[in-house]
């Protein structure tokens, strides 16, 4: 392989085209599923290289709540996606009671960063929002959802962390 074909072949395994999508396509702050009011929260966490990773927590406002913690799935999506490609299992866990909470990893989406590790650096961005989520007094249980990347860094994370409810 000649090194323009090889330099090729790594990039396009860790720096795969980034998803852009507009920060309005991820829906409204606050919203209605039935009768059931919800809201969209967003944050900026930073992980432990610096990087600032752009989060989205939906959950009942607050008058809906059935309890103060309720269990929460994070989303973990796949290489060259992002955050956006979770928002259809927004209106799946909602009404169940279930805060869905979803990221871009870094190197992807909005988030800082410039390279994927397909799941060895992610699953020190999915610790960052683990904290994040125990230190907010909101969540009772956590469990993953991950695609591609993101289920191999939801394996490689549930190794570390027994206190997970659940993967998919």
């Amino acid at each position: 392989m000649t090194e323009y074909g090889y330099a090729d072949a790594w990039r396009a395994i860790i720096r795969p085209p980034r998803e852009e999508y507009a920060e309005d396509s991820l829906g409204p702050a606050a919203f209605f599923l039935g009768a059931k009011k919800f809201k969209r929260s967003d944050y900026a966490l930073k992980n432990d290289r610096g990087l600032k990773l752009q989060c989205s927590f939906f959950e009942p406002c607050d008058k809906e709540r059935i309890a103060q913690k309720l269990p929460c799935v994070i989303y973990l999506h796949g290489n060259t996606s992002s955050r956006y490609e979770s928002l259809p299992y927004v209106q799946i866990l909602l009404p169940s009671n279930i805060t869905f909470f979803c990221f871009d990893f870094s190197g992807c989406g909005k988030s800082e960063g410039e390279y994927i590790s397909l799941g060895w650096w992610e699953r020190q961005d999915l610790l960052t929002v683990v904290d994040f989520l125990k230190s907010t007094g909101r969540v009772s249980r956590i469990g993953l959802w991950g695609r591609s990347m993101g289920a191999s860094t939801a394996l490689m994370y549930a190794a570390k962390d027994e206190s997970l409810a659940g993967i998919v």
